[in-house]
């Protein structure tokens, strides 16, 4: 009993120290700016690279969307040539023989390189002259129902080829006579591994994946999946797909969770095809960079912490030492120990506390003479009684025998 008392009183006495409370005080000091610190960085630096991200996206899906835009572009650019040329509207009429066209047509598919078809289409859907392969018939394909009826430039959305049996976009212009009759059309029917292609050289960093989505929400080219197998990728219900309907040209980005990971979207819709390009990147790993940073500040802040407990030590015991040095100097002094300090740091400091140190001393050195004064003069006062005394004792004998000569 007497032990857990004596303990509870030691835990007491630590936690009204001074040094304790000091320490206590200077490390909060030191702790509670790094804590905050670090938790500001750590969502400044996640929302930041998330806000980088964004940026980095927005900008890819618009490059991505400019590259695309320019194989659109290229393609109408051949086709509107040939539609207006005035041989392929006279083979339409009936006034030239299909070798030549075919001809200029083959000539034209060596000029451009990428090992697309030009087909020469009459107006009942049946194809007519072809740089390679055999003619099909295509009245019941949606294109070539859309440019009849819209005399308009259109691209399908993916669809299969009927000869080679690959996956394919259909880009078509309408063949008009003078007069506005629709005559038939050209059309070129584009391999969309090419599109694969351009959406994997676009890829900028780890973890990210491009693709584009046609009007059905197919997958038109994705940068890590095969599509040239099976049926077509539908990613109908997905955010890019739905916010884009309303809009030919929308854009925007979003956040998604899939495969497991957290990611940032992009995309952008082609005001031409309607087809969406989407930038997906992987949210961790543009994190990975903020929180290696962070952990570094982290292990800074610690060092420093680790700095801040020392100096908290030694400021403690730079405060508390010559306080308890008065103190103990102070409870022999009320035991009637007249114990001067000696500790030489103590002695050499020259701040307030020094001061302190002196001033007992001198305190402790006044009561020392004062005390040994009043022993001196007791010793005199006792040696004066004692004389008193004797000379009380021969004046009380004096009287004694003068009583008794008067007696007598």
């Amino acid at each position: 009993m007497a032990s857990d008392t004596g303990t509870r009183k030691q835990k007491k006495k630590m936690m009204e120290s001074v040094k304790t409370r000091l320490s206590i005080i200077v490390i909060a000091i030191m702790a509670i700016p790094l804590i905050i610190t670090t938790i500001i960085n750590y969502i400044s630096s996640h929302a930041e690279a998330v806000d980088n991200m964004n940026t980095i996206n927005n900008a890819q899906v618009n490059l991505v969307e400019r590259d695309f835009s320019a194989v659109v572009a290229q393609n109408r650019q051949i086709l509107y040539t040939i539609a207006l040329s005035t041989t392929v509207q006279k083979f339409l009429k009936g006034e030239l023989d299909a070798d030549a066209v075919i001809t200029w047509l083959q000539d034209t598919d060596k000029t451009v390189g990428d090992g697309n078809v030009l087909v020469v289409v009459g107006p009942d859907g049946m194809q007519v002259a072809k740089s390679s392969g055999d003619c099909v018939d295509v009245s019941d394909r949606e294109y070539f129902k859309q440019v009849k009826s819209t005399k308009a430039f259109y691209v399908s959305d993916q669809n299969i080829s009927k000869t080679t049996g690959a996956r394919i976009c259909t880009f078509i212009y309408p063949v008009l006579d003078t007069d506005g009759t629709f005559l038939g059309a050209v059309q070129r029917n584009y391999n969309l591994s090419v599109f694969t292609e351009l959406v994997k050289k676009e890829i900028q960093a780890e973890k990210q994946d491009i693709f584009i989505g046609d009007n059905n929400g197919d997958l038109i080219a994705h940068t890590s999946m095969n599509l040239d197998t099976g049926e077509p990728v539908n990613f109908a219900s997905q955010q890019w797909f739905t916010a884009s309907r309303s809009n030919r040209e929308a854009t925007g980005s979003y956040s998604s969770k899939f495969n497991g990971g957290n990611w940032r979207m992009a995309y952008q819709r082609d005001p031409v095809t309607g087809w969406v390009t989407v930038v997906a990147s992987d949210v961790d790993v543009a994190l990975a960079s903020a929180n290696r940073m962070l952990n570094i500040v982290i292990a800074i802040g610690l060092v420093m912490l680790a700095l801040a407990i020392v100096c908290a030590l030694y400021l403690s015991n730079s405060f508390t030492k010559p306080i308890l040095a008065v103190n103990d100097a102070i409870s022999k002094l009320s035991d009637g120990e007249f114990a001067k300090l000696n500790d030489r740091n103590l002695l050499a400091r020259k701040d307030e506390f020094g001061d302190i140190v002196k001033n007992i001393n001198s305190l402790i050195d006044t009561l020392s003479h004062v005390v040994e004064n009043i022993k001196k003069a007791s010793v005199t006062v006792t040696e004066q009684a004692r004389e008193l005394t004797e000379t009380s004792g021969q004046i009380s004998n004096t009287t004694d025998d003068v009583s008794n000569a008067v007696q007598e």
